[in-house]
């Protein structure tokens, strides 16, 4: 079958003829090619790959030569011509023959499917495989992208948005150096630097039928009409009705096609004849359009007019599908009428037969999509016909179906087929929902939106997804709780993968009422399991009821994916409170049930997690193994978001082997999965961890600039990420700027605090402690590290408890008078503490211990430093706290009574005290009612009462509580 205008292209958005490879960042940004050309030897370049062999394409010798000319003159070119001319086929012949000319190859972006002027640059950063980052216009991202690529750019199609594609090309060409446009359109862009290329129709043979063989417009005739009736030649017989029909047709490539496949059933004297009565509509005028469609016009009229009515009824219908259907779509929306649903088979092959619907055959399905021309001819026939709205509400239907379908298979064993089924139909997707948006139809929104929730989040496709589904809650007016709620809950989810907790906190306790009320459990579990997943890196105390909740609710309901989430989420809940013996049974649960059920998803999580368990302890061996499992997971799920996290995870393995090389290639990959996915929680892990490995290797420059990306990564989604700002001061610190350092730590501190996060306020004030001993502070020294103590022992983290104890013993050896055996009792502590939990050193960190042991040794005789390391390693974790705050004051925290209040718990107590609600308290707070209720659990068991009266009787009385 031949290649028509748009067919090809369209099958090759995204794709790269010239794929090549950007050149890893380290230090500094890529180095970009000299302006004499390409300093690579030719055999080093990428080859250049043909996605789609081009069958029936008349070459243009002239007009490629003429367009390659004017590529090498000028940054933008533009085809223009009438559709179905040939001008994306010309500019694919162009771009494919000169993508070696440039270093970074060529690359198509398709715009026919493009509706919306707000989706351009979607379109354009879709074909260059540029992901969304969070809270920044993704045109922004675009330009940083090509800033400094050259690159040959083909923008296809244009003329449905020519003022949005000006505007964008003139954006591009301006910020882009090295980047080379060519688009297709029927008219100019009209900006500045543009060239026009005029395309012409094909030449036609003249009256007196000289040099019929060359001309372009009768090979491709008898081309096309050898491939419908094999055998077919141009003969003398034939020769003149074949000129004529070329003639009159104007040399269109479209029209021309669409006659010679007329052969199956006429002679070319028959359509010579049959077109004598359209000569008039060809050349006097179009009924619409302006005077440049006249000859497709009648091209498309006098196909349409050979048809059957059931062939015209199933042509317009078609034309409500976006990106081509399947059998049972068409015949789902399309039957009806004159057109019975048996009848929907063979019309279309009918159609096919006519080169009005082409036969896509390269997937798993059969496919059948119409050229972006014919499908707009055929949607003014719906209109006329006064179908439109019924066929388009039928069309949205039809896919609602098919995602509510679809979602069950999502999270068990079939989810990749059901993955790969929404992936075929994510144009139809959108427009199903596009056109629910605009005829009001919010119910059916909220429903399709719902269902395709799991979808987005597993394809990365998450600012659409929300996109979609903040605008169907928006417009809610009174959808049943069921289905209201299930959107909400994908509003949550998404908002939570894009780093925005407050959102998805907003939304997640309302799904979880009405999921609650109509008695769903499944809904419900889920819906608990977000929550704590919005809490579990700040509070994983909170964090703790809400997955056990979570875990009985989807036992109770049967639905495993919930169970393994919930279980795997558990295990990281124990794991942040140094925990590794209760947190490993629930992962391993979590691993037996998502194998049990064949869920890659589960897997991928609970895999992700033993992961971070053993890369906590030091385990290297286990860890690399379970984030390869992770990644293989999530590539055969094709879902970049778990693949960034498992090579962000890598790349730490790979900083703390020392192996630089390995940990640079790995975090570059998951900054790129990060940024894929608009993820700021992993691009920012990155990009912390490329600061630490810069500073690994001395390059505090580096390490600053990155640490600084990650920092406006963050404020990218109205957050700040302490830990970069730490690593800032870390960088102040080794460049011996004291008082850079200081603010830096002082300003996280504040942050830490602001935002409740006390693991992160206890390294701080470790970070200060280490600062003030290098200036000689001691005293002062002391006192940070002693407040980093006790916080550490305040949320359970004992790895850096054992940071603190050994840089109190540090701390003992810096006296006028050292205090050796109270420094080596620390330190044995530590030490034997970091052999329980196999917590290994970081290179840095063992110099700076080897010097300590030195100094150690130097200072006590060899039989009272092991006497007293020995002592040490016999003490527990609250003995080593003890003794390490032994003369100070004992500031360590009772079991009981208003001492052994948390911070947190304090200040929840107070406010019950104060007679709030627990919604109120967890408004007031920032918090989930859930962990409002964890809080007042424990507060009630320390106290040893039973109400929230007792609590209000007893608080006045008691000064510990404020004074605590």
């Amino acid at each position: 079958m031949a290649a028509r205008d748009g067919e090809a292209v369209t099958r090759m958005v995204g794709t790269h003829l010239g794929d090549s490879p950007r050149p890893m960042r380290r230090g500094g940004p890529a180095p970009r090619a000299a302006a004499g050309g390409d300093p690579r030897p030719a055999g080093e370049r990428s080859p250049v790959r043909l996605p789609l062999a081009v069958d029936s394409f008349v070459a243009r010798e002239a007009e490629m030569a003429d367009l390659s000319a004017l590529l090498a003159a000028s940054r933008l070119v533009t085809v223009t011509g009438p559709s179905g001319v040939g001008k994306t086929r010309l500019a694919l012949e162009v771009a494919s023959a000169d993508a070696g000319e440039y270093p970074d190859g060529a690359v198509f972006a398709a715009l026919a499917g493009t509706g919306d002027v707000g989706l351009l640059a979607q379109a354009v950063a879709s074909a260059l495989s540029v992901g969304e980052q969070a809270g920044r216009p993704l045109l922004d991202t675009v330009v940083d992208h090509l800033r400094h690529s050259r690159l040959l750019l083909v923008l296809d199609n244009c003329e449905h948005v020519v003022a949005g594609a000006a505007r964008l090309v003139d954006t591009l060409l301006r910020a882009c150096a090295g980047l080379t446009v060519l688009a297709t359109s029927q008219e100019p862009l009209a900006i500045a630097g543009e060239t026009v290329l005029a395309l012409a129709p094909l030449g036609v043979p003249g009256d007196d039928g000289d040099a019929m063989e060359a001309s372009p417009a009768v090979r491709l005739f008898c081309e096309r009409a050898g491939v419908i009736r094999p055998g077919f030649t141009l003969t003398p017989e034939v020769a003149p009705a074949v000129a004529e029909i070329c003639r009159r047709l104007d040399g269109v490539a479209l029209a021309i096609e669409l006659a010679a496949a007329r052969v199956a059933v006429l002679s070319p004297a028959e359509i010579a004849a049959r077109l004598s009565d359209r000569f008039g509509l060809l050349t006097g005028g179009s009924r619409v359009g302006p005077p440049r469609h006249k000859s497709l016009q009648a091209a498309l009229d006098w196909s349409h007019e050979l048809c059957s009515g059931r062939e015209r009824a199933l042509l317009r219908r078609l034309s409500v599908f976006a990106g081509g259907a399947t059998l049972d779509a068409v015949a789902g929306v399309c039957a009806g009428g004159e057109l019975a649903p048996r009848e929907v088979l063979d019309t279309i092959a009918a159609l096919a037969a006519r080169s009005l619907v082409a036969v896509v055959t390269t997937g798993p399905v059969t496919r059948y999509r119409m050229l972006e021309t014919v499908r707009a001819y055929a949607a003014d026939r719906l209109a006329e016909a006064g179908e439109s709205p019924d066929v388009a509400r039928r069309h949205a239907e039809w896919f609602t179906a098919l995602a509510e379908s679809a979602e069950p298979g999502l999270t068990g064993s079939d989810q990749q087929c059901w993955l790969e089924r929404l992936d075929a139909d994510h144009a139809n997707l959108r427009a199903a929902l596009d056109w629910a948006a605009a005829d009001g139809d919010p119910v059916l929104a909220l429903r399709l939106s719902g269902a395709l929730t799991l979808w987005w989040r597993v394809r990365g496709y998450f600012s659409e997804g929300r996109g979609y589904l903040d605008a169907a809650l928006a417009r809610d007016a009174g959808a049943p709780a069921e289905v209201r709620a299930k959107a909400l809950w994908g509003a949550g989810f998404l908002a939570l993968m894009l780093g925005d907790t407050a959102v998805a906190m907003a939304a997640l306790p309302e799904a979880a009422d009405l999921y609650r009320s109509v008695e769903d459990l499944r809904g419900w579990a889920r819906s608990v399991l977000l929550l704590a997943n919005c809490v579990i890196y700040f509070d994983p105390l909170g964090a703790q009821p809400l997955l056990e909740q979570s875990a009985a609710l989807a036992r109770e309901a049967g639905d495993d994916w919930c169970l393994v989430h919930a279980l795997a989420l558990g295990g990281l809940s124990h794991h942040l409170q140094c925990e590794p013996a209760a947190a490993r049974p629930l992962l391993d649960q979590a691993v037996a049930v998502a194998r049990r059920s064949r869920d890659d998803q589960g897997l991928r999580i609970a895999y992700a997690v033993l992961g971070e368990l053993a890369l906590s302890e030091g385990d290297h061996d286990t860890a690399e193994e379970a984030l390869n499992e992770v990644l293989s997971v999530t590539r055969r799920l094709g879902e970049s978001y778990g693949a960034g996290v498992a090579l962000v995870g890598l790349g730490e393995v790979a900083l703390a082997r020392g192996d630089h090389d390995a940990a640079f290639r790995a975090l570059e990959e998951g900054e790129a999965a990060g940024r894929a996915t608009a993820s700021p929680g992993i691009t920012i892990g990155a990009l912390s961890l490329q600061a630490q490995l810069a500073q690994a290797e001395g390059d505090d420059t580096t390490a600053a600039r990155l640490y600084d990306e990650a920092i406006s990564v963050a404020a990218g989604v109205g957050s700040d990420s302490i830990s970069a700002r730490r690593g800032l001061g870390e960088v102040a610190a080794a460049r011996r700027d004291p008082v850079e350092a200081e603010r830096l730590f002082e300003e996280a501190l504040a942050l830490a605090r602001d935002a409740r996060n006390d693991r992160e306020v206890a390294a701080i004030l470790y970070d200060l402690g280490n600062l003030a001993r290098s200036q000689g502070g001691r005293e002062r020294a002391l006192t940070f590290h002693h407040q980093a103590l006790e916080q550490r022992q305040l949320i359970g983290d004992v790895r850096g408890l054992i940071e603190s104890l050994e840089a109190l013993g540090g701390l003992a050896l810096d006296a006028a008078r050292p205090r050796g055996a109270y420094a080596a009792r620390l330190l044995g502590a530590a030490e034997h503490l970091r052999g329980q939990l196999r917590y290994e050193r970081s290179p840095r960190r063992s110099e700076a211990h080897a010097a300590e042991l030195a100094r150690l040794e130097a200072c006590m005789g060899a039989d009272e430093r092991q006497a007293a390391w020995a002592q040490g390693g016999e003490l527990s974790v609250a003995g080593a706290v003890a003794y390490a705050t032994k003369g100070r004051g004992s500031r360590s925290r009772s079991a009981n009574g208003w001492p052994a209040l948390t911070r947190a718990e304090r200040e929840v107590a107070a406010l019950a005290a104060a007679g709030l609600s627990n919604p109120e308290i967890a408004e007031r707070l920032f918090i989930t009612t859930w962990t409002v209720k964890g809080h007042l659990k424990r507060v009630f068991a320390k106290l040893g009462i039973t109400s929230r009266v007792d609590l209000a009787l007893r608080w006045p009385t008691e000064p510990t509580a404020s004074s605590a």
